[in-house]
């Protein structure tokens, strides 16, 4: 159980609830990680270049400093991997405050956090079997009062199919690297913005912006 994370309504696996941090977030939550976001990353430890327990603010939900790992990692690295991060991070055994966890899909087991995050989610854009079983594998083996956080995989057009599986956190990280390299993204698909003569979205922003304008920012 946790006291950070509350669900205030269910329909099948798709549910609302509450972050309860320094301030209440509702969710389903749209991050955006360049901004004051109240989950940070306290870093890979691949790099080392970690945050301390002492750089936390107890007011926000850090995801542990973790190993990332690509997603058709072998069962026993991902194990023997997983091992070598706890003891790397004996540090972080009891800080103040909300935790987050990386879950890889092959991870058999699952430690306690009051946040699960979805390793390697963006490598299964293009496969949803897998996304699927690993949402389920988080959710069989996790309290339903943790909130679950796939990153850098939510566009306009599978937003809602991430919502329906029960995934309460998204961010802006994937529309935001496709903007930079000149795509406009719809609930119906990706569009070159060279090839659009306007913008087809109704939106008061879009409506007030010119595609040379777009392409210059």
């Amino acid at each position: 159980m946790t006291k950070y994370f509350e669900v205030t309504r269910r329909d099948a696996a798709a549910r609302l609830g509450k972050l309860l941090l320094d301030h209440h977030y509702t969710t389903p939550l749209i991050l955006h990680p360049e901004k004051d976001s109240p989950i940070l990353f306290a870093g890979s430890l691949w790099a080392r270049n970690i945050l301390s327990p002492d750089e936390v603010d107890p007011g926000k939900l850090f995801i542990l400093p973790d190993k990332p790992m690509p997603l058709h990692a072998r069962p026993e690295i991902v194990r023997e991997i997983n091992d070598s991060a706890k003891q790397e991070r004996q540090e972080w055994v009891k800080p103040d405050g909300a935790t987050g966890q990386l879950i890889h899909p092959a991870c058999p087991d699952i430690p306690h956090a009051d946040m699960y995050v979805i390793g390697a989610a963006k490598q299964m854009e293009n496969n949803p079997r897998m996304l699927l079983d690993t949402v389920i594998h988080i959710k069989n083996n996790t309290p339903p009062d943790t909130a679950l956080y796939a990153p850098a995989l939510a566009t306009p057009e599978n937003l809602c199919l991430l919502i329906y599986l029960g995934i309460d956190i998204v961010d802006d990280i994937l529309p935001t690297i496709k903007a930079y390299d000149g795509i406009y993204m719809m609930p119906d698909g990706e569009y070159k913005l060279s090839d659009l003569p306007v913008l087809p979205c109704s939106c008061s922003v879009c409506t007030n912006t010119s595609v040379e304008d777009l392409a210059c920012h």
